[in-house]
């Protein structure tokens, strides 16, 4: 998957898994503050298998405090995460660059 996403499109990619990973319809509009464990009812296995997807969907790897839930608790933070990861892929650097 190319670098050149924008939010849009990244929302579409990540909202199509959240149905998907808690066995929604398709078609189905979910808020951006929609809660993965709270409204959608995901558990560890759940969000570990939708973490994995969006790695290898998008070529990008969640290490450090990305893997803090509440960077991910929401589909709108989500997709910024992801946004943001992309962003950072493409500019070459990444969330541990320059630690020593």
């Amino acid at each position: 998957m190319g670098a050149e996403l924008d939010k849009n499109r990244i929302r579409e990619i990540v909202h199509s898994m959240v149905c998907e990973e808690a066995h929604l319809g398709e078609g189905l509009e979910l808020p951006e503050d929609i809660r993965l464990i709270e409204n959608l009812g995901f558990d560890s296995v759940q969000l570990i298998s939708l973490i994995a997807r969006i790695e290898e969907t998008f070529n990008i790897e969640f290490m450090g405090s990305r893997m803090l839930f509440d960077r991910f608790d929401n589909l709108g933070h989500l997709c910024d995460l992801v946004k943001e990861m992309m962003e950072e892929k493409q500019c070459g650097r990444g969330e541990n660059d320059g630690a020593i």
